[in-house]
């Protein structure tokens, strides 16, 4: 028997539990317990861990294979497989780097095998600010109309990194081809696949794709689907990106010597459902090529004639 305790925190989404310390070894039930609850609630809280890199990456090793982070600068020097979102300086020099996510997204959706489960423990915290918002995407592919879901069901998204976020990342990914209605392994049910990395959709121009892609994301990020999660110190926050979108709200003083908002992240890769745009197409993707070469896209469809 569990003595997992499962408290939702809001409508859409969201579950806080307690009864358990992820410092110790957990039991099946215990385990089976809490697989359930992010499943329900896609986003679950454990207010009050007191968690090493150690623990943060054993617990993520049972929900499947942990990210080496291979590609990314900011690891922790104490364990590659957890990296630092953070607002202090990094290797002695000011780091800004937190500053990313400040956009609705599903974490490396730009990747073939997008991450399936993020994990984050707050280890530093503002007293006010530094909150994460949360957004359902079973609500925003419900709430579409029968014609426009049937739309939506037959569209896939060119997904790419944007440089200025994270180039080490970027030049290794090329424009990835994602659907837009994505169906989750695990419930079987579709959920908008969307977010800051998405560029356009496959067969359309930009110019046609981008109202269809605003459109979407404010539906997607309406406040009745959504949560805003305030952090404490030593939270430890798990949720889904198959069906989330999430967003870090830069609500607190972000200038050097300013507030510090310290986490360490670790990531468990999901499903290989990407293909590369190239692949399909059977030619690269003009803006990709523009924005890793600084030329302007008429110049990179030039050279692809």
């Amino acid at each position: 028997m569990s003595d997992v305790k499962v408290k939702p925190i809001a409508y859409a989404l969201g579950a806080e539990i307690t009864g358990v310390d992820l410092g110790r070894p957990l039991s099946e039930a215990d385990l089976g317990a809490i697989k359930s609850a992010v499943q329900r609630y896609l986003m679950v809280c454990f207010p009050g861990q007191h968690l090493s890199q150690d623990n943060i990456v054993d617990f993520a090793s049972r929900f499947g294979k942990v990210d080496d982070n291979s590609t990314v600068k900011h690891r922790d020097p104490t364990n590659p497989y957890v990296t630092m979102l953070t607002s202090k300086a990094f290797k002695g020099k000011p780091w800004d780097t937190f500053k990313n996510g400040d956009s609705w997204h599903s974490d490396r959706s730009f990747r073939p095998d997008p991450t399936a489960y993020t994990l984050l423990y707050a280890v530093e915290m503002p007293e006010v600010g530094g909150n994460t918002m949360f957004a359902n995407q079973y609500m925003s592919y419900e709430a579409l109309s029968p014609t426009f879901r049937a739309f939506v069901d037959g569209l896939q998204t060119v997904h790419l990194q944007t440089l200025k976020a994270a180039a080490m990342m970027a030049q290794q990914f090329p424009a990835i081809v994602h659907p837009l209605a994505r169906v989750h392994p695990e419930t079987g049910k579709k959920a908008l696949y969307l977010g800051e990395h998405a560029r356009t959709f496959l067969g359309m121009t930009e110019e046609e794709s981008r109202p269809i892609l605003d459109y979407l994301t404010l539906l997607a990020t309406r406040p009745e689907f959504s949560y805003r999660h305030a952090w404490h110190r030593n939270d430890f926050v798990m949720w889904d990106n198959r069906c989330l979108m999430h967003i870090a709200i830069r609500d607190l003083n972000t200038t050097v010597g300013g507030a510090t908002r310290h986490l360490l992240k670790c990531s468990v890769q999901g499903e290989a459902i990407g293909r590369t745009y190239e692949e399909i197409t059977g030619h690269k993707y003009a803006l990709e090529i523009a924005e890793r070469s600084g030329t302007s896209k008429a110049e990179a469809i030039a050279t692809m004639a």
